[in-house]
């Protein structure tokens, strides 16, 4: 992962190690990177696929540290107190969600599940920490997010009110 000041200039290394990083997101302050390390195989090298999951890195560089071995798409909402990001399994129970919007604290620790869904692909709290997005089928959907509690998120839900855009 490489930082470039918002003026241009030359690229600096803020993750001392080679890995297959993806969806790398600053914290509000700047001072954090949140990222999802993977694993190679198929199209890509299995090289350096040790260790996957949810790091945090200082933006200035230094050893990454592991939040979560599991989980995709991570991000900050409206603090840097927490790390949002969605973490997917297999149900149970065919009628169970299998999309988990979760959070953990800057340490990886307190985790909660904010909101569930079977068929949301990609969820986001705004920066704000005031809205919750979600993809399903092509379409976007934006919601109050609510201060505590877990969120069923569906087109169809009548718990909250829903404003849809298209993908």
């Amino acid at each position: 992962i490489h930082v470039v000041a918002g003026g241009g200039g030359r690229s600096r290394a803020v993750a001392r190690h080679p890995g297959h990083y993806f969806d790398p997101r600053f914290s509000p302050d700047g001072a954090t990177i949140v990222f999802e390390k993977g694993t190679g195989g198929q199209l890509t090298s299995p090289l350096w696929s040790a260790e996957p999951g949810i790091y945090r890195v200082p933006s200035t560089g230094g050893d990454a540290i592991r939040l979560t071995d599991q989980g995709r798409t991570p991000h900050f909402g409206g603090s840097g107190e927490r790390v949002f990001y969605v973490h997917d399994h297999e149900p149970a129970k065919e009628s169970q969600p299998a999309h988990e919007l979760v959070s953990v604290d800057i340490n990886g620790k307190d985790r909660r599940v904010h909101a569930k869904s079977h068929y949301a692909t990609r969820m986001l709290v705004s920066p704000s920490g005031e809205w919750l997005t979600f993809r399903e089928n092509y379409h976007v959907f934006a919601t109050a997010m609510p201060p505590a509690g877990q969120l069923e998120l569906s087109p169809k839900a009548k718990s909250l009110p829903l404003l849809e855009g298209h993908d």
